[in-house]
Protein backbone atom coordinates (compact mmCIF):
# COMPACT_ATOMS: atom_id res chain seq x y z
CA UNK A 1 0.00 0.00 0.00
CA UNK A 2 1.11 3.10 -1.14
CA UNK A 3 1.33 6.94 0.80
CA UNK A 4 0.09 9.43 -0.29
CA UNK A 5 2.93 11.62 -1.14
CA UNK A 6 3.43 14.98 0.96
CA UNK A 7 2.00 18.25 -0.52
CA UNK A 8 4.55 19.87 -1.51
CA UNK A 9 4.92 23.82 -0.78
CA UNK A 10 4.01 25.07 -3.97
CA UNK A 11 0.13 23.36 -3.99
CA UNK A 12 -0.16 25.36 -0.60
CA UNK A 13 0.43 28.75 -2.13
CA UNK A 14 -2.11 27.85 -4.64
CA UNK A 15 -5.22 28.53 -2.40
CA UNK A 16 -7.42 31.54 -2.94
CA UNK A 17 -6.23 34.35 -1.23
CA UNK A 18 -9.61 35.22 -0.22
CA UNK A 19 -9.66 32.27 2.14
CA UNK A 20 -6.35 34.06 4.26
CA UNK A 21 -7.96 37.41 4.41
CA UNK A 22 -11.18 36.86 5.71
CA UNK A 23 -9.78 37.25 9.40
CA UNK A 24 -7.98 40.17 7.88
CA UNK A 25 -11.70 41.62 6.69
CA UNK A 26 -13.05 40.80 10.11
CA UNK A 27 -10.46 42.92 12.02
CA UNK A 28 -11.33 45.85 9.50
CA UNK A 29 -14.96 45.93 10.41
CA UNK A 30 -14.75 45.38 13.82
CA UNK A 31 -12.42 48.48 14.60
CA UNK A 32 -14.61 50.42 12.37
CA UNK A 33 -17.64 49.65 14.49
CA UNK A 34 -15.90 50.46 17.53
CA UNK A 35 -14.31 53.57 16.47
CA UNK A 36 -17.98 54.82 14.91
CA UNK A 37 -19.02 54.29 17.92
CA UNK A 38 -16.62 55.98 20.24
CA UNK A 39 -16.73 58.67 18.18
CA UNK A 40 -20.29 59.09 18.50
CA UNK A 41 -20.09 58.60 22.12
CA UNK A 42 -17.51 61.68 22.80
CA UNK A 43 -18.90 63.77 20.30
CA UNK A 44 -22.33 63.13 21.49
CA UNK A 45 -20.96 64.17 25.17
CA UNK A 46 -19.63 67.39 24.34
CA UNK A 47 -23.20 68.25 22.66
CA UNK A 48 -25.56 70.38 24.74
CA UNK A 49 -28.81 70.20 24.57
CA UNK A 50 -29.61 73.45 26.97
CA UNK A 51 -29.07 75.88 24.62
CA UNK A 52 -32.31 75.27 22.59
CA UNK A 53 -34.06 75.22 26.05
CA UNK A 54 -35.38 78.86 26.64
CA UNK A 55 -34.16 79.17 29.96
CA UNK A 56 -36.33 82.56 30.08
CA UNK A 57 -39.99 81.32 30.01
CA UNK A 58 -41.19 79.05 32.84
CA UNK A 59 -41.85 75.18 31.59
CA UNK A 60 -45.55 74.68 31.56
CA UNK A 61 -47.12 72.29 34.31
CA UNK A 62 -49.91 70.56 33.74
CA UNK A 63 -53.21 68.95 35.50
CA UNK A 64 -54.80 66.23 33.60
CA UNK A 65 -59.11 67.03 34.13
CA UNK A 66 -59.67 63.47 33.14
CA UNK A 67 -62.76 62.73 30.53
CA UNK A 68 -65.13 64.99 30.65
CA UNK A 69 -68.58 64.06 28.95
CA UNK A 70 -71.16 66.51 27.90
CA UNK A 71 -74.75 66.72 26.08
CA UNK A 72 -74.96 70.23 24.47
CA UNK A 73 -78.42 71.05 23.74
CA UNK A 74 -79.68 69.42 20.60
CA UNK A 75 -78.49 65.89 21.75
CA UNK A 76 -75.09 65.75 20.60
CA UNK A 77 -72.76 63.83 23.15
CA UNK A 78 -69.52 65.17 23.25
CA UNK A 79 -66.01 63.25 24.78
CA UNK A 80 -62.73 65.65 25.68
CA UNK A 81 -59.90 64.72 27.45
CA UNK A 82 -58.38 68.42 29.00
CA UNK A 83 -54.38 69.72 29.92
CA UNK A 84 -54.77 72.95 32.26
CA UNK A 85 -51.45 74.59 32.07
CA UNK A 86 -51.07 75.63 36.13
CA UNK A 87 -47.78 77.41 36.43
CA UNK A 88 -48.51 78.64 40.36
CA UNK A 89 -48.79 76.11 42.86
CA UNK A 90 -51.60 78.21 45.10
CA UNK A 91 -53.39 77.78 42.00
CA UNK A 92 -52.63 74.05 41.12
CA UNK A 93 -53.54 73.59 44.81
CA UNK A 94 -56.95 75.20 44.73
CA UNK A 95 -57.97 73.29 41.33
CA UNK A 96 -57.01 69.91 42.70
CA UNK A 97 -58.75 71.12 45.53
CA UNK A 98 -62.33 71.51 43.59
CA UNK A 99 -61.75 68.68 41.37
CA UNK A 100 -65.48 68.12 40.91
CA UNK A 101 -66.32 71.61 40.49
CA UNK A 102 -63.39 72.00 37.77
CA UNK A 103 -64.79 68.99 36.16
CA UNK A 104 -68.40 71.03 35.97
CA UNK A 105 -67.24 74.41 34.51
CA UNK A 106 -64.90 71.97 31.35
CA UNK A 107 -68.13 70.04 30.95
CA UNK A 108 -70.87 72.97 30.76
CA UNK A 109 -67.92 74.53 28.44
CA UNK A 110 -68.92 72.07 26.15
CA UNK A 111 -72.46 71.35 26.31
CA UNK A 112 -73.08 74.84 25.60
CA UNK A 113 -72.17 74.03 22.56
CA UNK A 114 -74.38 73.75 19.64
CA UNK A 115 -73.16 70.87 17.47
CA UNK A 116 -72.42 73.34 14.22
CA UNK A 117 -70.37 75.72 16.52
CA UNK A 118 -68.12 72.17 17.69
CA UNK A 119 -66.82 71.19 14.33
CA UNK A 120 -63.96 72.33 12.68
CA UNK A 121 -60.48 73.10 14.15
CA UNK A 122 -61.36 76.64 14.97
CA UNK A 123 -64.09 75.01 17.56
CA UNK A 124 -61.49 73.56 19.78
CA UNK A 125 -59.59 77.03 20.39
CA UNK A 126 -63.22 78.53 21.11
CA UNK A 127 -64.08 75.56 23.65
CA UNK A 128 -60.85 76.11 25.11
CA UNK A 129 -60.91 80.03 25.43
CA UNK A 130 -64.42 79.33 26.91
CA UNK A 131 -63.18 76.71 29.51
CA UNK A 132 -59.96 79.37 30.19
CA UNK A 133 -62.18 82.36 30.68
CA UNK A 134 -64.44 80.44 33.11
CA UNK A 135 -61.65 78.76 35.48
CA UNK A 136 -60.33 82.12 35.85
CA UNK A 137 -63.26 83.55 37.00
CA UNK A 138 -63.41 81.06 39.51
CA UNK A 139 -59.93 81.63 40.39
CA UNK A 140 -60.45 84.79 40.73
CA UNK A 141 -62.92 84.15 43.53
CA UNK A 142 -60.81 82.00 45.23
CA UNK A 143 -57.68 85.05 45.19
CA UNK A 144 -54.99 82.66 43.47
CA UNK A 145 -53.59 83.23 40.26
CA UNK A 146 -54.92 83.04 36.50
CA UNK A 147 -53.98 79.36 34.33
CA UNK A 148 -51.78 79.86 31.48
CA UNK A 149 -53.91 77.92 29.06
CA UNK A 150 -56.34 74.85 28.70
CA UNK A 151 -55.45 72.33 25.99
CA UNK A 152 -57.86 70.12 24.57
CA UNK A 153 -56.01 66.60 23.79
CA UNK A 154 -58.88 64.47 22.60
CA UNK A 155 -62.22 65.69 21.28
CA UNK A 156 -64.96 62.96 20.07
CA UNK A 157 -68.22 64.15 18.94
CA UNK A 158 -71.22 61.92 18.38
CA UNK A 159 -74.44 62.81 16.69
CA UNK A 160 -77.24 61.79 17.82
Amino acid sequence: MARPAPASPSTLLDEPANDRLVPIYLLVILALAIGLTSGLAIGMSSFKFDQWMPSSRPSPSYIESGTVRATTSDGTTVTARVAIDVRNPDTRAVLEKERDQVALMLQNSVGVQPYDSILGASSMTQISANMRTQLNQFLESRQVEPIHAVMIQDLLIKKR
